[in-house]
């Protein structure tokens, strides 16, 4: 059995399946790229952007030179979702997770920089929980913002939102 602490082996597992979901989210958003930077001028540096977002992941998802890729990773995509036509809580839930893995240490175990021995700054600050307490801080941030903006909303608190939500036809099965 392994004997790896708990504090190294969540972020390599989460490095592996927050890979495998931006993976698809990052397919899916390049397939929809003249909708969603549809104001954006697509030239040459756009799509470096995109290209240097897609090899940051792999290599980040693949454990080599982890803290560098996924700190790379994170400034391409807080940048061209800022840029974005299409901004929703999804995006900034995900820019708290991906910066929660630049502090992490994500590469220090089951990755390539493990078994090179390889490691630039691994878990900042090291024998903490400070990565794990600052995403629960940020995630705790949105989703006391979001209760509070619904608390203050009309049509939150005269029951509409749901009801609205609920007579979609997209929601509903037929």
């Amino acid at each position: 059995m392994l004997n790896i602490p708990l504090t190294e082996l969540i972020p390599a597992l989460g490095r592996i399946a927050l890979g495998c979901v931006l993976f698809f989210k990052l397919l899916r958003c390049i397939s929809y790229r003249d909708f969603l930077w549809a104001h954006f001028k697509h030239n040459h540096i756009f799509y470096a952007l995109l290209s240097g977002w897609m090899v940051s992941l792999l290599f980040w998802w693949s454990g080599f030179l982890t803290d560098l890729f996924i700190a790379i990773f994170f400034v391409i995509h807080v940048f061209l979702f800022r840029k974005s036509s299409l901004y929703t809580m999804e995006d900034i839930f995900f820019h708290g997770i991906i910066l929660y893995f630049v502090f992490a240490g994500s590469g220090n175990y089951l990755s390539l920089d493990s078994y090179l021995g390889i490691q630039l700054w691994g878990r900042q600050p090291s024998g903490t929980n400070l990565p794990e307490l600052g995403l629960a801080l940020w995630l705790g941030i949105i989703m006391f913002g979001g209760g509070w903006t619904k608390r203050h909303s009309k049509m939150w608190r005269e029951g509409l939102a749901t009801y609205f939500f609920f007579i979609n036809p997209k929601a509903m099965r037929v």
